[in-house]
């Protein structure tokens, strides 16, 4: 199976700890039954842990070595995980996503990537989930965490 990563779940990747229980449940499922999955990441998860990894370097007293935690996690993400090029269209229809009204233009991008890609998006994203379904969009791209948990490997 395909599957392209929400950023949350790259976090502990570049030494950012999560409290979120589904976080380390899915990575170990993914670890532990490494051939069944393809794992993808994009640019916009890489700009997005870099968000991520100034603002909380900013907001709390970082490890001395964060810096290289940051850096060693995002060699290992590129080695690691095979990475999706964003077509243009992608980018068209994130914006009509978010016109309609999500909330968060990255949510939306990457669902549009990983329905172009044909991937399936894990995401703890539980009301961008609620908005694809409530505008009839499909729903195959996109699987929350608990789902991918419950979820028989194929």
């Amino acid at each position: 199976m395909k599957i392209l990563l929400d950023t949350s779940f790259l976090l502990p990747t570049i030494g950012i700890n999560v409290t979120h229980p589904l976080i380390p449940q899915v990575l170990k499922k993914l670890a532990s039954q490494s051939s069944a999955w393809r794992i993808s990441y994009t640019e916009i998860n890489l700009v997005e842990l870099a968000w991520i990894y100034l603002k909380t370097k900013e907001s709390t007293d970082r490890h001395a070595n964060a810096q290289k935690f940051y850096q060693l996690g995002l060699e290992s993400i590129s080695k690691r995980y095979s990475k999706l090029d964003i077509p243009v269209e992608a980018y068209l229809r994130a914006t009509k996503l978010k016109e309609m009204g999500h909330s968060d233009l990255i949510d939306c991008l990457l669902y549009e990537i990983a329905e172009i890609n044909r991937v399936q998006l894990i995401t703890l994203d539980i009301p961008l989930i609620k908005f694809i379904n409530e505008i009839g969009r499909s729903m195959t791209s996109i699987i929350s965490g608990h789902d991918f948990l419950n979820q028989k490997s194929e």
